[in-house]
């Protein structure tokens, strides 16, 4: 199935760097990116630009993912799917236990134990 990952900054609730880009099935590399995340934020610092497809990235895009990085040091910075799912955990809808509506999506692993939770 088809889905495109990016970075979301969690710290800034905003869609990141490689949104709207078509990376699409590439979670494990963005993943992978971010463990290189301080360094991406020297070189920014320095203005360096990052040619991401030395990192198996293709995309017509002009972001940087360096300069972005500077931005969001020391925020938390998480990967998300296109369709709102975080990299790493369950993120099924649940129901808001007050009005019933599914406005909320388990936080837990994924395949965790029990029932999902908020």
């Amino acid at each position: 199935m088809s889905c495109d990952w990016f970075y979301y900054c969690e710290t800034c609730k905003v869609d990141g760097w490689g949104a709207g880009a078509d990376f699409n099935n590439m979670s494990d590399e963005l993943i992978r990116l971010l463990d290189y995340f301080p360094l991406l934020v020297q070189i920014g610092k320095a203005n360096i630009r990052v040619d991401v497809s030395r990192f198996g990235f293709c995309s017509s895009r002009d972001d940087d993912v360096a300069r972005w990085a500077v931005q969001h040091e020391g925020h938390d910075i998480l990967v998300k799917s296109e369709y709102g799912q975080i990299f790493g955990l369950c993120s099924k809808p649940i129901q808001c236990p007050t009005c019933e509506h599914k406005s909320y999506k388990c936080s837990l692993p994924v395949r965790h134990d029990g029932n999902c939770a908020q």
